[in-house]
Order: C-alpha cells, then sequence, then structure tokens
C-alpha cells in the first residue's frame, strides 16, 4: 500500500481501531467504515401518527462515523505509534539511561518531542538508529548535559557526522540552533568537579583560572577544547591542593590520560609555569600575571 502523501510503502496497522497509517508521515491509509441508510415510506397520513418520511436510496454514512473517522485521523497525527516509532522511541530511551536516571517524565518528554518531530515530518528518510541518536542528543545539549559525541557514539553505534546532522535538524526545528555553537565552559567545569569526588568548597578561584587560560588560549587564536579544560581544572586544583586525579578528569570528558598530560603541559608552556612545582603557586598572582 503507498502513501498519496510521501510515497513511501511502509505502513501499520492497529487493530483495535481498524486503520492502517503510513509509517513515514503518519497518513491514515485506509479505514474500515460502515455505512447507515435510513429508509422509510410515506403513510397515508402525511404528518399524523405513524406517518414515516421518504429519504429514496440514497446512503448516508451516519454521524457516529464521521465523528470516529476525524477521532481516527486526529489520533493517528498525533500519535504516530507504529512499531518502528516504539524501536525508535526505546533505543533514544537506552541511549540517554547513561547520563541521566530513568523516569516516568524523562519518557514522556522523549514521546512528546518524537510525536511532534514525526507530526511535522522532521526525521523522515532517516534511520531508527540514527533518529533515535540525534534525539538523545539534542535533549542532553538542550539540558545542559555534558556527553561528547565521541561517547555517544561509542553507545550507539552511529557515527558523530550522523548524529549531530539529525541533532542539527531538530534543534533548527524547534529554534535551538545556539545549542550547538556555544560551549558554556563553566558547565563542563562544573562536570569536572563534580565526578573528581574532591571536597571543593569555593570553586570561583577554579572557574576563574578556566577562563584565565581560556582567554590566553584565545589571543593566541588557538580553541579551547573539553580537553583542554579538564588540564586547567587539574592545574588550578593541584595549586589550590585539592586532590584530584587525571584518570578521572580524562574520562569525564572523554579522552585518554595521556591527551589530559599533553594538554596540562602545553597550559603550562603557555602561561610560563613550571608543571613539577604546581603546588608552590598562588592562583591569584597566576592570574593576575606574576610568576614567582
Amino acid at each position: 500500500m503507498k502513501c498519496m502523501e510521501c510515497g513511501s510503502t511502509e505502513s501499520s496497522f492497529d487493530d483495535r481501531l481498524g486503520y492502517h497509517i503510513c509509517s513515514d508521515c503518519g497518513l491514515v491509509l485506509n479505514v474500515e467504515i460502515f455505512e447507515e441508510t435510513s429508509s422509510a415510506m410515506e403513510s397515508d397520513s402525511k404528518y399524523g401518527m405513524g406517518s414515516t418520511i421518504q429519504f429514496g436510496n440514497r446512503s448516508k454514512t451516519s454521524v457516529k462515523h464521521n465523528l470516529r473517522l476525524n477521532h481516527i485521523k486526529t489520533e493517528a497525527k498525533s500519535k504516530f505509534w507504529s512499531e518502528g516509532d516504539i524501536a525508535t522511541h526505546n533505543t533514544c530511551m537506552m541511549y540517554l539511561s547513561p547520563y541521566k536516571p530513568y523516569k516516568l517524565s524523562l519518557r514522556r518528554e522523549v514521546e512528546h518531542y518524537y510525536q511532534e518531530l514525526q507530526r511535522n515530518r522532521v526525521l523522515v528518510g532517516l534511520p531508527t538508529e540514527v533518529r533515535a541518536a540525534g534525539l538523545a542528543y539534542f535533549i542532553l545539549k538542550d539540558e545542559s548535559i555534558f556527553v561528547s559525541l565521541k561517547s555517544l557514539q561509542k553507545t550507539s553505534g552511529v557515527h558523530r557526522s550522523k548524529i549531530m546532522k539529525a541533532s542539527k535538524k531538530i534543534a533548527k526545528f524547534y529554534r535551538k540552533s545556539h545549542i550547538f555553537g556555544v560551549r558554556d565552559v563553566h558547565d563542563v567545569v562544573t562536570v569536572c568537579l563534580d565526578k573528581s569526588g574532591a571536597d571543593i568548597k569555593d570553586r570561583n578561584l577554579i572557574f576563574a583560572f578556566v577562563d584565565y587560560v581560556s582567554n590566553y588560549y584565545e589571543t593566541v587564536n588557538v580553541r579551547v577544547g573539553n580537553g583542554e579544560i579538564a588540564g586547567a581544572v587539574y592545574i588550578a586544583c593541584k595549586m589550590l591542593d585539592y586532590p584530584v586525579l587525571q584518570r578521572e578528569l580524562a574520562s569525564t570528558v572523554n579522552i585518554s590520560e595521556v591527551t589530559l598530560r599533553i594538554h596540562i603541559r602545553k597550559i603550562c608552556e603557555l602561561i610560563q609555569i613550571e608543571r613539577t612545582i604546581l603546588n608552590k603557586y598562588n592562583v591569584n598572582k597566576i592570574i593576575g600575571g606574576i610568576r614567582e
């Protein structure tokens, strides 16, 4: 059965409601409707007791079934719960589970997004895994939950370029393209410190040092990535004598310990401090340009 709207040949049948819908755009393809015919013969008394009115042989669809048809069309356009849709929804929930505890509210949130995207045909033509990964990445970015494309690619098996392409389509539809264009450095720092396990009461100096390093990188036209941010966090914690491990910071931003050490070394060279005696420095003095 070919869809007249999008040309897709994939459809699903709902036994309970008795209709076929297109798996891609949700158009109702076939509905079982029963017609009722009213027919009566006029009696001798035109409007007296027992008289009936002749309707002829014309068939009329009952009001009841007209209303039911409208209800079916509305329901089909709002739910889109074909087998493919259920698979996409469950796959998206699986991709989200490592980053946010499973909650009923999260399931409803995914349902709301996916139904609206399907209704507006935003994800038409994309495979289930790409739809799920793209939606998961969009939700995580929209809620400011730190995640790298590399780790999501490893979890989903979908190439990062496909994930980003699907996510940007979703973000464009919701007019939130800016969430992919701006990195909140402080959010990355917060995640690094939270996952380090260190008891850090005053984080303002760490934030200030990371901002200082970021601005330093900008002066030499070098882009600051999550690896550089993690390296700056490590240096600041060492100067403040906070116990953090390179292993924990590296895993937080999904890089290796070797890569993190390279970033630490480059930062120290850039701001002209000695890497082997970080605990001898004062953060405020380093930010102020004083080297002792």
